[in-house]
This record gives C-alpha cells, sequence and structure tokens, in this order.
C-alpha cells in the first residue's frame, strides 16, 4: 500500500499542469501558479498552511490571502500595549460563526502568546492536518482544515497551488474531514508544540492543528505503516489528494 501511495502522489504531483501565468479561478476550485516562483515563495505559502504565526508575522504576511482583519486590529492593541483590548479582539474573532477557521487557530495561537489556555476539551479539537509527503527528491504538502477547506502544493519547484474553497460541500469536504478523523488519535500521543517542525527529507509527517497547539508525528516514508496512528493517516490523505486532483481536472475539461 506504501509504494502503490508514493506512486499516486508522484504521478499526481507531475499532473498539476500551469492553468497560465495568473491564478484562473473556477469555483469551488482554483489552481494557482504562484508569481515569481523559487524555493522561498513556496516556503512562504507552505509555512502559511500551518497556522502558527504570530500576529506580527500574520499582519506582514496578508498579502497572500490570511482572513487577518480581527487579527490586525488585535496587532494594533498589542503595539499599543493594551493587551487585554487585544484579547477582546481576539476572542470577537473566535465567536464569528462565519469566521475561517485558520482565522480562528491563528487567535488561538496570539491568545496562548499572551498567556491565555484554552480548555483540555477545547484544546484538544483537530481543526487542520498538514501532511509533509516525500515523493522522488521533494515534498507534496496537503493541508486540510475543519471547515472544509483544503490546499495542495507542488514540492517539484513548480510553484503550483491548489485552493479548495467550499467548505460543506462534495466531494471534497467530507474527505477533508475524514482525515482529521483519522489524525485525532495522534492528539493524545504527541506534545503541543507552539511552531510546526523545520522540513525534514525523507519524512512523512502529520501535523495536527488545535487551538492548544501543533501535534507532530513523523516517520521515514518506508516505516509509515510501522508507526501506530500513521498509516490511517496516510491513506485518508491519498483519497483527499487523489480527489482533488480529479475535480481540478474536471474544472480544466469544462474550461
Amino acid at each position: 500500500m506504501l509504494a502503490a501511495a508514493a506512486s499516486v502522489f508522484l504521478a499526481s504531483s507531475l499532473a498539476c499542469r500551469p492553468s497560465g501565468p495568473k491564478a484562473q479561478d473556477r469555483a469551488p476550485l482554483t489552481q494557482t501558479v504562484l508569481p515569481e516562483v523559487s524555493k522561498e515563495n513556496l516556503d512562504d505559502y507552505k509555512n502559511i498552511l500551518f497556522v502558527d504565526q504570530t500576529l506580527e508575522e500574520l499582519v506582514t504576511t496578508r498579502e497572500k490571502g490570511t482572513p487577518a482583519d480581527g487579527l490586525s486590529r488585535a496587532y494594533e492593541f498589542i503595539r499599543g500595549g493594551r493587551p487585554e483590548e487585544a484579547k477582546r479582539s481576539l476572542k470577537a474573532v473566535l465567536a464569528d460563526p462565519a469566521g475561517e477557521i485558520r482565522g480562528k487557530l491563528w487567535a488561538w495561537k496570539a491568545l496562548r502568546d499572551l498567556g491565555e489556555r484554552p480548555s483540555a476539551g477545547v484544546g484538544r479539537e483537530v481543526h487542520g492536518v498538514v501532511l509533509e509527503v516525500p515523493v522522488d527528491g521533494w515534498t507534496d504538502t496537503l493541508a486540510a482544515y475543519s471547515d472544509g477547506r483544503v490546499r495542495y502544493i507542488n514540492g517539484q519547484g513548480q510553484g503550483k497551488l491548489l485552493v479548495w474553497e467550499a467548505p460543506g460541500e462534495e466531494p471534497i469536504t467530507p474527505l477533508a474531514r475524514e482525515l482529521l478523523r483519522a489524525a485525532a488519535p495522534l492528539v493524545k500521543t504527541a506534545p503541543a508544540l507552539e511552531r510546526h517542525l523545520p522540513p525534514k527529507e525523507g519524512v512523512f509527517r502529520v501535523s495536527v492543528l488545535t487551538f492548544g497547539g501543533i501535534h507532530v508525528a513523523e516517520a521515514g516514508a518506508a516505516e509509515v505503516e510501522g508507526v501506530p496512528g500513521l498509516a490511517p493517516v496516510y491513506a485518508a490523505g491519498t483519497r483527499l489528494f487523489l480527489t482533488l486532483l480529479a475535480e481540478d481536472e474536471k474544472a480544466r475539461i469544462k474550461r
């Protein structure tokens, strides 16, 4: 299963062809070719997937599409020496029923930086999973969030980003949530970190995003099936990835 899945990631990565010099909007799926592609570009976009930036870092990356309005206000309060008002602004982000889950993950990151912690139950809820998958000399990255949004970055250096922006819709959202359920047991076996780990060549890594921090599990690409909890995550990630690429192909045919 592992070897077959690795082949799938390789073949599908190569199938992500450019759609043009600019992003082509296709609701609900967008394939973006990043401008001025370089390793640094890809690293910037990949880092955002982990939703672990400080408010200062987040505000400076807003041009990359981060949902930062309420978070920017909180940052200005902190800069002005008004931490309690910053907390109120961050809690307003959390209370917004229509808010994107990444914004809420950033809000809790900022609250933790200000000394607040979620309750044990709230802190362990899984709201995102980022998979780093080694593929023949590079690493592909797939991220899914609890509101059904999905991101995929081709790590071959070609600068391709697939974005699913249709929370609640078939067929991607159910598979995204299936991936989150598969990764949930890892929260109990790995401590919460404040920042994601630096890249490691040849390693399959799962970063589970919660309001309490990031829980990480990893194994060498040839060892995934022997690590408790990783094989189901790998399988769920592969199903999501293949379906995402199939939807992209359908959208391309319709154009």
